[in-house]
């Protein structure tokens, strides 16, 4: 699972959930500003999982 996270590739069908959160969290940006979405699923953008390890905990 933790391989699969730092992939940066997650089912669409989370976004909506890991947008919420990220909106509780006090994100400020569109949480859409992070990710690329097609074929049922999200990308994150590489910059944000090689600077902040985010996807990597």
């Amino acid at each position: 699972m933790v391989k699969k996270a730092a992939s940066g590739i997650f089912p669409i069908k989370y976004i909506q959930q890991h947008s919420l959160n990220y909106q509780k969290a006090g994100g400020r940006e569109k949480f859409s500003r992070y990710y690329t979405a097609g074929y049922d699923h999200a990308l994150f953008d590489k910059e944000l999982r090689d600077t902040h390890g985010v996807l990597n905990a």
